[in-house]
């Protein structure tokens, strides 16, 4: 479990919005809130989306986020989630505010009131939101804390950060739902605008109350092949990251497998795969297209995101390609190019912003794609995927 939690640390470092506590009480919150307003505008995303009709919205939409946050006896600990909660008027996940690992603050929110009757009150309140959930070894109590507020009390864990008492999520709800803020291992926060309680789980996050993972993929490679059985391929693709060593890997990887694979059904696991360029997954599209007589499964997640989303809608167009699992990360419509635009404010929040309009596809920003069969989150997804080939084959 120690090994899934440091991979999900880095997945999420690498691939959905940062953010981070502000650990200089001398930063006022409200201050940042006007210089972040004004950075952002460089945002390609923000050139694009914001006129003088929608201009008053975002306005107003400031007014808003700077109100909650005067109200926040916690402000100190989430400066930033509110940073990048204004910025989430503008959809584009590639939009972030964070700060480097250097000016972290060690300390997270502390649970003032008494353990046991936490304890007492999860167990003996089990409903939809209220109970206990699971990320790996570690276990925490979600309860309310006044009107519209959870957060979520940290009861076992192996994480040295993450000692008994300490509050490593908060969720609120909100008019169109609930948002949620989630500090991973590195002390680092991230800013969820919309998640679902759903099967038991905080859809997009990995919390969940039955310590089941089968949405997410344990990543001991970069790319991974083998024969389910004699009827099936599985070639898993974890990243699409365009560096020297990684290009040369994936063509090898390829050149590889592509000789091999002679079944009749392919599942192509595309988890966790945050993306990178979209050339990586070429000459897959190609593969794909040339073997019209191949069945193929693509299991997608909610760490899918970016170059594998664009990728994702070429291989959706192919009559041979189903995608299953559930909605993807929704990173989609912009990106950073060669170099995305950086800027810092006096209280060391960095904002990482587009520069570039990746696809026409803003439906699908913030929101993710859907995928042709939505897999059940309690059971193994490739077990399910074989007894759809199995149903698949029964009716020809």
């Amino acid at each position: 479990m120690n090994q899934l939690l440091f991979t999900i640390t880095f997945l999420i470092f690498n691939s959905v919005t940062i953010i981070a506590q502000s650990e200089n009480t001398n930063c006022n919150c409200a201050d940042e809130l006007e210089k972040v307003s004004v950075i952002i505008k460089n945002s390609r995303s923000y050139k694009d989306q914001i006129n003088n009709r929608n201009k008053k919205e975002f306005d107003k939409w400031f007014i808003q986020v700077k109100e909650e946050t005067l109200v926040d006896q916690d402000i100190d600990h989430y400066c930033a989630a509110y940073l990048n909660k204004l910025i989430s008027f503008i959809q584009d996940g590639h939009n972030q505010v964070y700060k480097t690992k250097e000016s972290l603050s060690p300390n997270l929110p502390q649970y003032s009131e008494n353990i046991d009757s936490l304890i007492t009150l999860v167990e003996n309140k089990n409903d939809s939101i209220v109970g206990i959930y699971y990320l790996g070894s570690t276990k925490v109590g979600l309860v309310p804390q006044g009107e519209k507020t959870w957060i979520a009390v940290s009861l076992l864990s192996k994480v040295e950060k993450w000692k008994k008492g300490s509050i490593l999520f908060k969720i609120k709800q909100t008019e169109e739902g609930f948002e949620m803020f989630e500090f991973i291992q590195t002390g680092q926060l991230i800013y969820r605008k919309s998640v679902l309680f759903q099967g038991g789980r905080i859809f997009p996050s990995i919390w969940n109350k039955d310590q089941l993972y089968f949405f997410y993929k344990k990543k001991k490679s970069n790319f991974e092949f083998k024969e389910i059985n004699e009827s099936t391929d599985y070639i898993a693709i974890s990243t699409f990251s365009r560096t020297l060593d990684l290009m040369k890997e994936i063509d090898d990887f390829y050149n590889h497998v592509f000789r091999k694979i002679n079944k009749s059904n392919l599942i192509i696991d595309l988890r966790n795969n945050g993306g990178g360029s979209t050339l990586q997954g070429k000459p897959l599209i190609k593969f794909l297209k040339k073997n019209k007589d191949i069945e193929a499964y693509v299991i997608v997640n909610s760490f899918s995101a970016s170059a594998t989303e664009l990728t994702l809608l070429k291989l959706r167009d192919l009559k041979n390609v189903t995608i299953v699992g559930e909605n993807t990360s929704g990173k989609i419509a912009y990106g950073y190019g060669n170099q995305a635009l950086k800027s810092t404010t006096q209280c060391n929040f960095t904002a990482l912003l587009s520069v570039q309009k990746s696809c026409n596809s803003i439906e699908y920003e913030m929101v993710g794609i859907s995928p042709d069969i939505y897999l059940d989150q309690g059971r193994d997804w490739i077990d399910q995927i074989i007894e759809i080939i199995n149903k698949m084959d029964n009716k020809t």
